[in-house]
């Protein structure tokens, strides 16, 4: 089937969906509200409340439900992971509205989380997940705290190229293919420590959504996976402070009403490494970081909210030697939300981001400059209609202005010129649901990138320099239509598939083979460099066995079309023509991942195994296919926990997977008596097999004060010391007068790093 075969049938399915939407529901009322803490009244988001008569529904991002019953007695059953289950009965003769209020008990964690469950009926499986931060709580320590991305790379299908790295390569894509937002803030470089740490504060955090392919339509601008975390709006009802203390870093957390009593909460995190306090740079190169959540919010009245979030981070490596990298974003979005009517919710957001690179190093002889960044600014709209309990439709648009610097140095003449662009989307997202049995979400995204602005550029058509001065000079717009469906096959099994396509205007020039660098370089489709498009096609299956044990089974393919590469050897930095270093063609993924969890009990966690290929065709390369970066066949992982009592913790991380692939030199040249290597076709070696143990211990110790809780966690990763090399350097050595040798050198992170970790909360 066609491209344009497949969005004329995708068309036709959308309008029959929708035609099913408008359909007018007779002598029915409307009960809604918001699901909240009752400790704090924070929303609660993906929060489940139906019944099997009525039909079930979820709350949205912000915790609010709009669920319709006839006129009579209606009994709803409440439940979110980690909190008791509620029991509500109401007399419903007209449109009510009900604020819920749910009560932790970290006793019931994970136990809602069940094949069948309407409340993640086509959401929790291979494909996707809706992640709890108590979840991640119980999943090792790694250099020193809990962390998300950590958490996410322990999933099947999605792979790390390197130790301690926070890059995900997710079922074939490349890092700069994820879109990963806080609050809808998005995040251009999501490492602290180069990689040891992501940038996800983890006592900031209050929900996380991850796809890993074809994510619903209100997403774009990325053709991988998707990472939507959420922070803490604030309490409303009193004070509450958190914090830790590790070898690497220390970290501290406040939130509570502005006034006690009133309708505006605050929320704010900070972390900083102290590892650069009490070391002097003189050789060595000396990481550090910090960063500060702060979230705001306002209820205006019962409809309506204000809501006020921002991010900022720096990174810095230097060293005595005149070396300095600092790097770090910046980000502020202003929210407001209102519940236009009992069925119909609305939120906007204006949003402001910014992503800076600086790098030199000075001596006596010289001086390197090097800046890279982009500036975003942002407006968004989305409007959900819940139209019966079983259906439901959300539309949106979204317009992004972006400015870029590729790269720009002490020199006009080894700069890279700066950039413009705007980005408009637009989308239509309807989910339907029948029998409490069939699952469908369908649908539709258009996008359009435009490059406008003074702009100067090589046309490789004709091999003449281009100019423009002002407006728009180049343009693209794609119809990216998606669709998912659901069916459970009994009480125990759930059958999924997935497909859709998805468009990517902005990409990264890097070619180091490290899995961590902030020597990245973001910039735009233009006249010479064509938006990368991807197909995506999956299919699941979920069994549960003996109502304790999940076993998944998924399979997936996905083709992109337009994917970049660079020649070897590629000279970035202090290039002005570095986008002539790309050649653009296709590739492929594919591949089979098996899971097999428990998520209750003394003992939980998680064994997976995933086979799969990542392939790359460009002619101008190279005439055969050849291998992506991330091209690991063979992955296993295994993630288990025990609760041995209520005060002491155990859990273990063990992965192995194939080597990566990297392109070695096959012979060398002696030229003016220099060693030049010789490569042939690309990644045609592999690094040695990659594989580790991570363990971690946590005490609870019981305090009189129920307010008061403390643990001390004791991690140690890589157990048994394995040196996984993270990149190879082929030099040439000798002495004068004599023929120079070659010579490898493994670059490779410390083996084995103990860490003990202090956290606190009243």
């Amino acid at each position: 089937m066609t491209i344009s075969g497949f969005l004329r049938r995708f068309t036709y399915l959308l309008i029959f969906l929708l035609c099913l939407s408008v359909q007018e529901a007779y002598s029915q009322y409307t009960v809604s509200g918001f699901v909240v803490d009752s400790l704090n009244n924070q929303a609660l988001p993906s929060a489940w409340l139906g019944n099997e008569r009525q039909g079930h529904v979820s709350t949205n991002d912000y915790g609010y439900f709009s669920i319709n019953s006839p006129e009579g007695e209606l009994n709803l059953t409440v439940s979110f992971l980690g909190y008791k289950k509620k029991k509500i009965s109401l007399h419903v003769e007209s449109n009510m509205t009900l604020n819920i209020k749910m009560s932790p008990h970290s006793n019931e964690l994970k136990e809602v989380v069940v094949i069948g469950a309407s409340s993640n009926f086509g959401k929790n499986s291979l494909e996707s997940n809706i992640i709890n931060i108590e979840q991640i709580k119980q999943m090792p320590y790694m250099f020193g705290e809990v962390d998300l991305i950590k958490s996410i790379q322990f999933q099947p299908g999605v792979k790390t190229i390197g130790e301690g790295t926070s890059s995900m390569y997710i079922r074939g894509g490349s890092s700069d293919q994820n879109l990963i937002m806080i609050n809808d803030m998005p995040l251009y470089n999501i490492s602290h420590m180069m990689g040891l740490v992501s940038v996800f504060n983890p006592d900031a955090i209050q929900s996380i959504r991850f796809y890993k392919s074809a994510a619903p339509a209100n997403y774009a601008g990325r053709i991988s996976g998707i990472l939507d975390v959420r922070q803490h709006e604030g309490n409303f009802n009193f004070h509450e402070i958190k914090g830790g203390l590790s070898l690497l870093g220390l970290r501290a957390s406040a939130q509570g009403p502005l006034i006690k009593g009133a309708k505006t909460a605050y929320f704010l995190s900070t972390r900083a490494s102290w590892i650069n306090w009490f070391v002097e740079p003189e050789q060595e190169f000396i990481p550090g970081y910090v960063d500060i959540n702060i979230g705001l919010t306002h209820i205006i009245d019962e409809k309506s909210r204000i809501q006020l979030y921002s991010y900022a981070g720096r990174d810095w490596v230097e060293s005595d030697m005149g070396f300095d990298n600092q790097w770090g974003n910046t980000a502020v979005n202003l929210k407001y939300q209102r519940v236009l009517k009992p069925k119909l919710f609305s939120d906007f957001s204006l949003i402001g981001s910014s992503y800076s690179n600086t790098y030199q190093t000075e001596d006596s002889i010289r001086h390197v400059f090097w800046k890279t960044g982009v500036s975003d600014l942002s407006f968004k709209a989305n409007v959900e209609y819940s139209h019966t309990n079983s259906n439901s439709i959300s539309v949106g648009l979204a317009s992004t202005i972006h400015d870029f610097t590729p790269g720009e140095s002490q020199s006009k003449n080894t700069s890279i010129p700066s950039s413009n662009a705007v980005e408009l989307g637009t989308y239509i997202q309807c989910q339907w649901a029948w029998l409490d049995r069939y699952f469908v979400s369908a649908g539709l995204h258009w996008s359009c990138f435009a490059n406008y602005g003074q702009a100067t550029w090589y046309d490789s058509s004709n091999g003449r320099v281009r100019e423009n001065e002002r407006g728009i000079y180049h343009y693209n717009n794609y119809l990216q239509p998606r669709l998912s469906v659901s069916m459970k096959m009994g009480k125990k099994n759930l059958v999924s598939a997935r497909c859709g396509r998805m468009a990517q205007n902005v990409m990264v020039l890097d070619n180091s083979q490290l899995g961590y660098t902030s020597l990245e370089s973001w910039f735009p489709s233009n006249p010479n460099i064509k938006p990368m498009v991807a197909n995506n096609f999956s299919v699941s299956w979920g069994h549960t066995l003996l109502e304790r044990f999940t076993l998944e089974l998924a399979s997936y393919y996905k083709r992109v079309e337009n994917q970049p590469d660079f020649v070897d050897k590629a000279q970035l930095i202090g290039n002005p023509n570095a986008e002539l270093e790309i050649r653009q063609g296709s590739s492929i993924s594919y591949g089979i991942e098996t899971s097999i969890s428990k998520e209750v009990g003394i003992l939980f966690g998680d064994i997976s195994y995933t086979w799969s290929r990542s392939i790359n065709h460009i002619p101008s390369l190279q005439s055969e296919k050849y291998p992506s970066n991330f091209d690991m066949p063979h992955e296993i992982k295994v993630n288990l926990g025990l609760k041995a009592s209520s005060s002491w913790q155990f859990s273990l991380y063990w992965i192995y997977s194939t080597g990566r692939p990297f392109t070695p030199p096959v012979s060398y040249m002696i030229i003016e008596g220099r060693g030049i290597p010789v490569y042939a076709e690309k990644n045609t070696g592999r690094f040695p097999n990659y594989h580790r143990l991570d363990v971690s211990a946590k005490w609870l110790p019981k305090s009189k004060d129920e307010r008061f809780r403390q643990s001390i966690a004791l991690s140690v990763y890589n157990l048994y010391a394995r040196s996984n090399p993270m990149s190879y350097n082929f030099t040439f050595t000798g002495f004068y007068g004599q023929e120079p040798q070659p010579s490898i050198s493994q670059y490779a992170m410390t083996s084995f790093f103990p860490n003990i970790t202090y956290e606190f909360s009243f």
